[in-house]
């Protein structure tokens, strides 16, 4: 398999385990059972669960204790919406990255901070992995409107930024370790304007 169909392959998991595992906060079970079913892909599977377990303990759901019956209908979910996944991949683009959403449509950070007006930090922050979900509801409504995009298409971008996080400046210190923040701390940390601070919070 070359690397751009493994790339492939590879995204098409992750897409159908974000479809199936994301409202449910997938137990130990469940995530062995994706594992065994891909195990190319084992370490890209528990990052991303890692990542939707994450967003489920911020929304205050508890992991439930598996039992056989839930085992089967996670891997018969799993297997649904992986079929549904390589269904539609004749139909759709593959999913893609931010860079990859940028570069196909012409756009970059500085720009697009100038065209929203808003901190170039925080458009960074998100293309680079370096913030947490969910992303305010008034920046993915401009970039998903910005690149046409879906929301879908766009958590599932932030998902695949946070798996791989990069540093916002270049250290010496190779070892330097990414710490993610929230939307709404960085919003808040930024240079802008109480103004346009409370416009991307939502608070106006």
């Amino acid at each position: 398999m070359s690397d751009a169909n493994r790339d492939m392959e590879r995204d098409e998991v992750l897409f159908a385990l974000h479809k199936a595992c994301t409202n449910t906060n997938p137990s130990a079970a469940e995530i062995a059972k994706w594992v065994e079913r891909f195990p190319q892909y084992a370490d890209e599977i528990r990052s991303h669960v890692a990542i939707i377990k994450d967003w489920a303990a911020r929304e205050g759901r508890q992991a439930p204790e598996p039992d056989e019956a839930m085992i089967s209908r996670s891997e018969s979910r799993a297997m649904d919406a992986l079929h549904k996944a390589r269904t539609a991949a004749a139909g759709r683009p593959a999913a893609q990255t931010f860079d990859q959403i940028m570069a196909a449509t012409g756009t970059n950070v500085p720009d697009l901070a100038r065209k929203l007006n808003i901190a170039r930090v925080i458009l960074a922050a998100l293309v680079g992995g370096r913030m947490l979900a969910p992303v305010g509801e008034r920046l993915v409504a401009a970039l998903t409107g910005c690149w046409s995009i879906s929301t879908e298409a766009f958590e599932f971008a932030v998902q695949l930024a946070l798996t791989a996080p990069k540093l916002g400046i270049p250290k010496a210190d190779s070892n330097a370790v990414v710490i993610p923040r929230s939307y709404e701390d960085l919003v808040r940390a930024s240079s802008m304007s109480e103004d346009r601070k409370k416009y991307w919070l939502g608070e106006e």
